[in-house]
């Protein structure tokens, strides 16, 4: 691993581990230098602002103007939705451009919750990486604002980004994706003055951020959240037409940012397109890492949807009365019938705590309970989890081995099958 790429001609390092780096729970991002160690943050704050300069600044073919729908406010109008909020002050293209700034959208109607550091059901490792992006971002002085349900709460989140609630929920099938969502989305965009506008994770919002931002000549950033997004028909998507809009606008992306070299080259081979490795990160706090692990119990982590398989969660824990298990997470949106019955049955094990949805300020505390990590999923991208528990220093058993690096780099134990994770665990 190691290298670099460019971004639309923008020169970017690749932030893959160096050969030889040391490994532990720094070793993910081993290869910045030690002043930057302690904010895992910073080293995206050196690569994704020429990604999303680039795509500002790389459609010439397309027009700038606005469109010329009656429907749509001129730019520069307060929209309905937006009336909660005080936007910053308006600044010009060429000002933008002159001062390195860029005037940034980030489509994520479920994260909200996320970026006000709160604990609730669906916020998991996707949002929390868009948080750590959003404010990363802002930090260098970009402008940044968060598109969210309309059933979320406007408000100024910490550290600079802004959460604008005009995002539509419901509407009638296959009709709603061009009203209300998709005017929605043109609405506000030009309303905003927008330059580029970043999508992550596999969804029809994929597709429909690509087809917005065609029609303003803006440009559009795909990051991938899961091997998944990049397999044909492995989407993790409930509707076929979610499947067609996601991969038209993976394939129209102006730029795509992958997690892991693996996704780079399955990109490759999937679209023929190059992708930048920006590694996941977590939001680094010195203070909450453990001198060394004190906890006996094993943890589970995540939403609790189909691709996690927390029934295999339930098999182990059945299987070993003996290990207590402590678990977080709640339930994704979409996925609530799933859930209730994983619920119920977590609360029914003896040896099961389950703490429901957890705000990220009480994960530490959570850790130090514990002495091992579990992962169960049939597909990740590069799990939060997976970063905390080496983090934390807490040993890892995982159904999936993001590039290699858990047995290649010896940072955890790996086991495909279910009878193969309790032999782990066995082992641990």
């Amino acid at each position: 691993m190691g290298g670099g790429g460019t971004i639309l001609g923008h020169p970017v390092r690749d932030h893959a581990l160096a050969d030889g780096a040391a490994c532990g729970p720094s070793a993910h991002w081993a290869a910045d230098p030690p002043e930057h160690r302690q904010d895992g943050s910073d080293g995206l704050r050196r690569r994704l602002p020429d990604a999303i300069r680039a795509s500002a600044h790389n459609r010439p073919d397309l027009p700038r103007g606005v469109l010329g729908d009656p429907a749509l406010p001129p730019r520069g109008c307060p929209l309905p939705g937006l009336r909660t909020a005080r936007p910053a002050k308006r600044h010009s293209r060429a000002a933008l451009a002159q001062a390195g700034r860029v005037k940034l959208a980030i489509l994520a109607p479920t994260a909200g919750a996320a970026f006000r550091d709160g604990a609730a059901q669906g916020q998991g490792g996707a949002e929390r990486q868009l948080v750590a992006l959003g404010r990363a971002l802002a930090a260098r002085g970009h402008d940044v604002d968060v598109i969210i349900s309309q059933d979320e709460e406007a408000a100024a989140a910490p550290d600079g980004c802004r959460l604008w609630p005009i995002y539509p929920r419901g509407g009638l099938p296959l009709v709603k994706l061009l009203h209300p969502k998709g005017s929605a989305l043109v609405a506000f965009l030009r309303a905003r003055g927008s330059e580029v506008l970043l999508q992550r994770g596999a969804a029809e919002l994929t597709g429909l951020g690509w087809l917005a931002t065609r029609l303003l000549g803006i440009g559009f950033v795909f990051a991938v959240a899961s091997d998944s997004d990049l397999e044909a028909g492995s989407e993790l998507l409930p509707h076929p037409q979610d499947r067609v809009l996601h991969r038209l606008g993976l394939a129209g992306a102006d730029h795509l940012v992958v997690q892991t070299p693996g996704q780079q080259r399955a990109l490759r081979r999937a679209l023929g397109r190059e992708g930048t490795v920006v590694r996941s990160f977590p939001e680094v706090d010195p203070e909450s890492v453990q001198a060394s692990p004190s906890g006996t119990a094993v943890l589970w982590g995540g939403n609790l949807r189909a691709v996690k398989r927390p029934e295999w969660l339930l098999s182990l824990a059945a299987s070993l009365p003996q290990q207590q298990f402590v678990v977080f997470g709640g339930a994704a949106r979409g996925h609530e019938d799933h859930a209730r019955g994983i619920q119920a049955a977590l609360r029914a094990l003896p040896n099961v705590d389950y703490l429901g949805a957890v705000s990220p300020a009480a994960l530490p505390a959570v850790y130090q309970r514990c002495r091992l990590v579990l992962i169960t999923s049939a597909y990740e991208g590069f799990p939060n989890t997976l970063l905390a528990a080496w983090q934390q220093g807490l040993d890892v058993v995982a159904s999936v081995d993001p590039d290699g690096l858990l047995g290649d780099a010896a940072l955890g134990l790996t086991a495909p099958t279910l009878s193969g994770l309790r032999e782990r665990l066995c082992e641990s």
